[in-house]
């Protein structure tokens, strides 16, 4: 299998964050629900309000991890299931965030449940129609507002890939 397309990177160098597309054979995606916390970056305290989008996380590129090994590690951690992702970089988004960071986004199917998910600040999750992908989506009587990057490209993806195979 070979890597990523990305150079080594030092710790001092880009941090990666990936986040999986990971779709049924109905037409749904999965969706993770995130509790509102207060977080610490930089030195900096924020408040970061609950929401909603698609699984994933930060690569830990200081233990060796790359982006399909740290795609494989959020899928488990967050959702407590494996599934086949895509393991070729040139159907992968890359979208950089600042000069240090970019988000990678990648495609995964067959979604099998192994264990419980871990991930203390994952409250949930479901499939969700990916054409109604927007705005909000409701989990146990709640309304979460969509994180709109994951929005946009769920819906560029998916639709480039239903013209393609129409």
């Amino acid at each position: 299998m070979d890597g990523p397309k990305f150079p080594a990177i030092s710790s001092g160098g880009c941090s990666i964050t990936v986040k999986i597309i990971l779709t049924d054979d109905r037409g749904n995606i999965m969706v993770v629900f995130e509790k509102e916390q207060f977080k610490s970056r930089n030195g900096l305290n924020f408040f970061k309000k609950s929401g909603c989008g698609l699984s994933g996380g930060g690569i830990r590129m200081d233990r060796g991890e790359d982006v399909l090994s740290g795609a494989a590690r959020e899928l488990l951690e967050e959702l407590g299931g494996i599934a086949d992702i895509d393991h070729d970089p040139d159907h992968w988004v890359e979208v950089p965030t600042s000069l240090t960071h970019k988000v990678v986004f990648l495609r995964a199917t067959n979604f099998r449940k192994i264990q419980k998910p871990i991930d203390p600040d994952i409250i949930g999750s479901r499939w969700v129609p990916w054409k109604a992908f927007y705005g909000q989506v409701f989990f146990e009587g709640r309304a979460y507002k969509a994180y709109t990057r994951h929005v946009d490209i769920v819906h560029e993806v998916l639709y480039q890939e239903s013209l393609q195979n129409s």
